[in-house]
């Protein structure tokens, strides 16, 4: 798994623009330039599911008779839920309570509600000890926190949630950190910079380094297609089955 620095990116990046030459180091200015680039870059991919490797599973405390219209759940860095804010509804892959009481644990799976789902719902501050469903809004708010509502509002804080979600590309803290990132994700990165950065420093890409700049996204996109359960067709469906076997059903 490759190891990474923002400061390594950007060098390389500036040297395959012949921006400086190989084996120097950027100036402050260049450097600070590329990591801005990055970081715009790196929100950009956060919004598209097929940058992003993981499916993290988050488990969060309830409070009681909290997550209702009026008292939601905050999501974000010093919000309730204190992990990366998911970017948009689709980040949001699944969700269950945790039955603390049993041993184990049991996990109850939660509905996710669209915006149309929770705004038909006509009695919102229902509360239950058990919730069935949660609804994700990417709020945008001045602590740029998302909110999360369950329903019907738990009444108890034995329980607990899980949450299933893409866990979104962090934001390059500094040009030294060093970040662990999958196979070929360096490769795009260090490319994809370059492209974005030829414009503000009045350079053009190579056709081959602009080349490998769209085959390595291309790449690092068609390695991160998850699996998905295949649909049965039957369970919608009440007539009977065709059976491949005989040739008979299907009426």
């Amino acid at each position: 798994m490759p190891a990474i620095t923002a400061g390594t990116l950007i060098t390389d990046a500036y040297a395959l623009l012949n921006v400086i030459m190989l084996g120097a180091a950027p100036d402050a200015r260049l450097s600070a330039q590329g990591l801005r680039f990055l970081n715009y870059m790196v929100h950009t991919w956060s919004q598209m599911p097929l940058t992003i490797p993981v499916v993290a599973r988050d488990v969060f405390t309830l409070t009681a008779n909290k997550g209702g219209p009026s008292n939601p759940y905050t999501w974000g860095t010093g919000g309730d839920f204190t992990t990366s804010k998911p970017p948009n509804q689709n980040s949001v892959t699944g969700a269950a309570r945790i039955l603390n009481a049993s041993s184990p644990p049991v996990e109850v799976p939660l509905a996710i509600l669209t915006d149309t789902a929770y705004q038909a719902i006509q009695i919102k501050d229902l509360s239950n000890s058990q919730p069935t469903c949660l609804y994700y809004n990417p709020t945008f708010t001045v602590s740029g926190l998302g909110t999360v509502n369950l329903w019907p509002v738990p009444n108890t804080a034995v329980n607990s949630l899980a949450v299933y979600r893409f866990q979104q590309l962090a934001s390059f803290a500094d040009l030294s950190t060093i970040y662990q990132v999958p196979d070929g994700m360096d490769t795009a990165l260090m490319f994809n910079l370059a492209k974005w950065i030829a414009n503000a420093t009045g350079r053009s890409l190579m056709p081959e380094t602009a080349e490998i700049a769209v085959t390595t996204f291309a790449q690092l996109q068609r390695s991160n297609a998850k699996m998905t359960d295949m649909a049965n067709d039957l369970a919608h469906n009440r007539r009977a089955g065709f059976n491949i076997l005989t040739g008979t059903g299907g009426n």
